[in-house]
């Protein structure tokens, strides 16, 4: 488990329909990037909706799961790379409403 101040994103909180919300994590499938903003247009069990400022387009966002993990630089490859040991900390988001 995390520490609260280690935490990617607020331990709680609560959101309406309009509030202004802004992705912290890249999206598998592309639909959006850490850093896009847009607006909660609605809920369901297993997220929000979310109009994307970008785009223009509505997603559900589900929660996710971060894996906290050490990282060191690759002089070969020139990359940041993960090291061979497990998580450091693991966190997930929960539901609306749970």
């Amino acid at each position: 488990m995390l520490a609260p101040a280690s935490l990617p994103v607020p331990e709680y909180i609560e959101l309406a329909v309009g509030a202004r919300v802004m992705a912290v994590k890249n999206d598998g499938g592309g639909r959006w990037v850490n850093g896009s903003l847009g607006t909660v247009t609605g809920f369901s069990e297993d997220g929000a909706n979310v109009l994307f400022d970008r785009k223009r387009e509505e997603h559900l966002v589900s929660p996710v799961a971060w894996e906290k993990v050490r990282q060191q630089w690759n002089e070969t490859t020139k990359r940041i790379e993960p090291r061979s040991s497990p998580p450091t900390g693991r966190f997930r988001s929960s539901t609306p409403g749970r």
